[in-house]
């Protein structure tokens, strides 16, 4: 079964200087500690009967927004994707239904523990720097942990933002959503890549 996770530039250069994942900083307040969380396979082939794999990576790319929404630059959208298969059989290791919004969710996965780099099978990344959306983001997140609020849900270090920043970002949000999702949620924005070609273009080195 294919998993689809969802990262950005600047925390996969992290990876690749690792080796692994695992051990990136949690984004949402109720997400655990040196954990990746994922989209499966089965649940884009439950909502999409045609070219669900296509669509499972553009639908991944909303995963990554997230994270932009605390970065400063090299705003680019990330999606890696996995076999199940490979988690499985790594040692200490146990891939279960997502539980980190209180209840176990059969669409989503989440994986504790490190995964080497080497059991990757696709990466998808944008073709071009999307800084100017940074608002955009903030908004966007800002909008998501409103809605939450209630639950407890909310995103790490996102108090810090300025609250002139954030009602600014309210109404780039409201203005863009429409036109963004119809210009970039789509598979003509993104791009394959290899890890080599990753390392190469942004002159990364493992940490050893």
């Amino acid at each position: 079964m294919r998993l689809y996770h969802g990262t950005t530039l600047n925390r996969m250069l992290k990876i690749l200087k690792d080796g692994y994942l695992g051990t990136e900083d949690s984004i949402w307040n109720v997400s655990e500690p040196n954990t990746t969380y994922f989209y499966t396979e089965e649940f884009f082939k439950e909502e999409f009967e045609d070219n669900w794999h296509e669509i499972g990576i553009v639908e991944t790319l909303g995963s990554s927004e997230i994270s932009l929404a605390i970065e400063k630059h090299n705003l680019r959208r990330v999606v890696l994707v996995f076999d199940s298969e490979d988690l499985e059989n790594l040692e200490e290791a146990e891939l279960i239904p997502d539980s980190s919004c209180g209840k176990n969710s059969e669409s989503e996965r989440q994986f504790s523990g490190k995964i080497p780099i080497s059991l990757i099978k696709e990466i998808w990344i944008d073709k071009e720097d999307m800084d100017m959306f940074l608002l955009y983001y903030i908004g966007l997140v800002y909008e998501k942990t409103k809605l939450n609020e209630r639950l407890g849900f909310s995103v790490n270090t996102f108090e810090d933002i300025d609250s002139d920043i954030l009602e600014c970002s309210e109404k780039v949000y409201a203005s863009l959503c429409d036109y963004y999702i119809d210009m970039f949620h789509t598979i003509e924005v993104i791009e394959p890549i290899t890890i080599e070609r990753l390392k190469k273009e942004f002159d990364v080195e493992r940490t050893e």
